[in-house]
């Protein structure tokens, strides 16, 4: 599911904005999210800081009142909603440690999954922007920024 939900990013980017959304935005739509940016060439640092984002909504009385809603009940009842819906920086950077020690990096994650090298390069093409020329020159080597 994550390599498709990939796919279809690089396929659909290109030509239009995507929209990926959940309740919280920190399980699987964190997961997701983590991946384009990595594949955009953001670093580990740069994917967390944008992961614990959601914590800004997440851990307030209207997050946690949305995640409750969405929970059964018996399930509900068993968790510390306040700790479930929190998005700390530490929580992504675990889950990186986890797939390093796997997969040896995100790359050998995305590789292992099925993420095509095309894959991830149209989408690092279609999420960051061309560098401006420096000035008088063209852009070096076709290298792109963000």
């Amino acid at each position: 599911a994550v390599r498709r939900a990939l796919e279809v990013c690089a396929e659909a980017l290109p030509r239009a904005p995507v929209l990926v959304h959940c309740t919280h935005g920190k399980d699987r739509t964190g997961l997701l999210v983590s991946l384009l940016l990595h594949a955009a060439g953001a670093s580990a640092e740069e994917v967390a800081a944008e992961y614990a984002r959601t914590d800004a909504w997440a851990a307030t009385a209207e997050g946690r009142a949305a995640q409750e809603a969405m929970l059964p009940a018996r399930l509900a009842a068993r968790l510390d909603l306040d700790g479930f819906c929190r998005a700390s920086p530490a929580t992504l950077h675990e889950l990186w440690r986890r797939v390093e020690a796997r997969y040896g990096s995100v790359d050998g994650y995305m590789s292992a999954i099925g993420v095509a090298p095309s894959t991830r390069a149209a989408l690092r093409d279609a999420l960051t922007a061309p560098r401006p020329p420096a000035e008088g020159g063209p852009v070096a080597g076709g290298e792109r920024g963000q």
